[in-house]
């Protein structure tokens, strides 16, 4: 055996010791002080918050959902970059990255496309950048006042893309002071990464007079290329800087209710992709940008048919530039993406004898507008294209009309039985290119769920429930077409709805505070799933033919590229466990960790039909951590594990997806297992002063989460420093 061998030898038995050590670990600590700590400065207050999950106003325990809940002390104690980071500590959802700056989420093995993303009860339209991503990318994590994931459909509630999940940002807005006719206040932060060498600065002012309060923010970071661990080193690509602003109004109307008015704004800039088209090829999100406002009433009647009423008016605009650099070819091609949406939802409330029954309607509507050009490289010329990534003029609707009722059997039986009929229209105009005719369809679905809570006893509650997702194809999955990273993408009208059916039971612990945890169990199945099946496309002689020139690769030879077209060409079934439990000792030590493990197998229906691993599942993975702190919150200090084992499990959509298979598709292993340690602490000066001190990634391991294009961080430092007045 040679001497290279015996040191690969010992690093893969390295590897694996870390990974068993921190199962040990995960199984008896936790991380972060969560939003329902009982000793954490944002606990919820009584009455409880409405959640994502239910109609109801209740805490995540009393749910029979499964339902995780950050406060904003939990997430700034993480100090992430991005809301998305933030997702790396729950066990709900699995974040990775095509980019730093373009994020994707996964809950319960359905990906980004299929997990629905709210702020404030408002759909976010989803960053049609290259890869889907997920809009979380957009938010401030400073903006954030809680962050919920629910995991199993939630469409009865949320309509479409709700089949994983719910992810909703409830982003913080102007409190009263009912002693006080007038208050003001402010609070800032500056903090430094090493791993980015990046700076990110923010400042905020709220205050009320009398019944009206206003609030604004904002926020700046600058990130430089990514260091990842070990021999990795800087990441080229993978620098970009990003700003966000909000402003928020909110008015006190006393026994008639609240009226809130948000606006937010997110950006991005100079966001950098390498290319497969050559070595100099690279490809960037120039300008990316969107502004979301939204009007809320929130009212309650003391009337037996009408209890309480809300209603949600919503507009916002979604613009992307994207060029990619083609000096084989001496020229830049350029593509302009805007998408405006207008919604408006109501939710009535009737509270009778044992039944609390919500019911209401929503309706959205989607704008398209797409151009593309070329520009020469070494001349001022620039051409425009018959069309660009979707078609212009493309229009999108959606609406429903759903009801949920909560029926209360005694004391410790509880059911939520609800349904929504929902329907939705695409309008795309003729394609110049593709040569396909207008597309005018309209559509119609009915979901349905039923879950139950069974107070076993005082802190012990069983649930169990069934659900119905359902995602509506919108006008990216019919007009998509050309180059990707790996296929040649023609458009497809004729698509379907995905569909699944979950079932799940789990049981939920809360002993005052004390002890905390659940278990989960959930099976799904999943019908006319829509992937990339092969196509072909005309010649001039007559033929056809099943691959695409898109570029030229670093040798100078041609790069060819599959034909590929969207179908709703595959079925699957996912289960898994997910297991969580955290434990108080006393006013300062608290110990605990989660772990979650999914496993899903699908069906082709095509010719030649055969059974594989279903796409992009997440390996078994967990977290732990040990945390010590002030009963008062003026300081504190923990350790946290995260880790993931080997993901092996590969389709052949996976092998194709460069994020997974970075080598090729022959042969890959999957993603390598991980293990990385971190520790965090803060303390207050005073009053208005905060340090914190987060040490990432202390062994400096080179590591992806699943799905990831780019390597996680290697070891880093992340000094920052808070202030507050009054």
């Amino acid at each position: 055996m040679v001497a290279g061998e015996r040191g690969s030898r010992r690093a893969a038995f390295r590897s694996r010791q870390r990974l068993v050590w921190s199962c040990i670990l995960s199984a008896a600590i936790t991380p972060t002080a969560r939003a329902d700590d009982p000793s954490t400065p944002d606990r919820p207050a009584a009455p409880p918050r409405r959640l994502a999950a239910t109609p109801e106003a209740e805490l995540p325990f009393d749910s029979p959902r499964a339902v995780e809940v950050m406060g904003a002390r939990a997430i700034s104690d993480q100090h992430r970059s991005t809301v998305a980071e933030a997702l790396l500590e729950s066990e709900g959802a699995q974040a990775a990255w095509s980019a730093p700056s373009v994020s994707t989420v996964n809950v319960r093995g359905l990906g980004t496309p299929r997990v629905l993303v709210l702020q404030n009860g408002v759909r976010l339209t989803p960053g049609w950048s290259g890869p889907i991503a997920t809009p979380l990318g957009d938010l401030d994590p400073f903006l954030v006042d809680q962050l919920e994931v629910v995991r199993g459909p939630a469409s009865v509630l949320w309509g479409s893309d709700a089949m994983g999940g719910v992810i909703n940002v409830v982003t913080q807005r102007p409190r009263f002071d009912p002693r006080r006719a007038w208050d003001i206040g402010a609070d800032a932060l500056l903090r430094f990464d090493s791993a980015a060498s990046g700076l990110i600065g923010h400042a905020a002012a709220a205050g009320h007079l009398r019944r009206l309060g206003l609030r604004a923010g904002f926020t700046a970071r600058r990130l430089d290329d990514l260091l990842g661990g070990r021999d990795i080193g800087r990441q080229r690509y993978t620098s970009y800087w990003q700003a966000n602003a909000d402003i928020a109004a909110r008015l006190d109307l006393g026994p008639a209710g609240l009226v809130d008015l948000d606006y937010t704004r997110g950006e991005r800039h100079d966001a950098y992709f390498p290319s497969t088209a050559g070595d100099a090829a690279f490809s960037r999100v120039r300008d990316h940008a969107r502004d979301v406002v939204a009007l809320n009433y929130a009212g309650k009647f003391p009337r037996v048919f009408l209890h309480g009423v809300e209603l949600t008016l919503s507009a916002q605009s979604l613009r992307t530039l994207r060029e990619g650099f083609r000096p084989e070819a001496n020229r830049i091609d350029r593509e302009r993406d805007e998408t405006t949406t207008v919604s408006a939802r109501a939710v009535l409330r009737t509270h009778v004898p044992y039944n609390r029954l919500s019911y209401g309607a929503e309706v959205a509507h989607d704008w398209i507008s797409s151009t593309a050009e070329q520009e020469l490289i070494t001349e001022p010329t620039r051409i425009a294209l018959g069309r660009g990534r979707y078609l212009d003029g493309s229009r999108f609707t959606q609406w429903g009309i759903f009801a949920n009722d909560r029926v209360n059997i005694g004391s410790k039986l509880a059911f939520d039985l609800g349904g929504r009929v929902a329907g939705w229209r695409v309008d795309v105009p003729a394609d110049p290119l593709s040569r396909l005719d207008a597309t005018n369809t309209t559509r119609w679905t009915a979901t349905g769920s039923l879950h139950a809570r069974y107070a076993v006893g005082d802190g012990l509650n069983l649930v169990a429930g069934v659900s119905q997702g359902y995602r509506a194809p919108d006008v990216h999955d019919h007009t998509a077409l050309g180059c990707t990273a790996t296929t040649y993408e023609i458009p497809n009208s004729a698509l379907r709805a995905e569909r699944n059916l979950t079932a799940e039971t789990g049981l939920k612990l809360d002993l005052f505070g004390v002890l905390e945890g659940s278990v989960f169990y959930f099976f799904t199945y999943l019908t006319d799933a829509i992937l990339q099946s092969s196509a072909s496309l005309p010649t001039a002689s007559g033929g056809s033919t099943s691959t695409f020139y898109c570029g030229t690769k670093a040798d100078g030879t041609p790069l060819l590229v599959p034909v590929t077209q969207r179908a709703n060409a595959q079925h699957a079934t996912l289960h898994g466990v997910e297991t969580s439990l955290r434990v108080r000792l006393g006013a300062r030590w608290s110990l605990g960790g989660w772990a979650a493990w999914t496993h899903g197998n699908a069906s082709l229906d095509l010719p030649g039909n055969f059974d594989e691993p279903l796409s992009s599942v997440p390996p078994l993975r967990g977290l732990g951590g040990v945390r010590h702190e002030d009963p008062r919150g003026r300081w504190f200090a923990e350790l946290v594990v995260r880790w993931a084992a080997r993901q092996s499990r590969v389709s052949s959509a996976d092998r194709g997806n460069l994020a997974i298979c970075p080598a090729g598709p022959s042969p890959c292993d999957g993603t390598p297992p991980y293990a990385v340690f971190a520790m965090r602490g803060a303390a207050s000066v005073n009053r208005h002063l905060r340090l914190t001190l987060a040490l990432e990634n202390l062994t400096h391991e080179s590591y992806r989460t699943h799905g990831s294009a780019i390597a996680s961080p290697g070891f880093s430092a992340i000094v920052g420093l808070e202030g507050r007045a009054p």
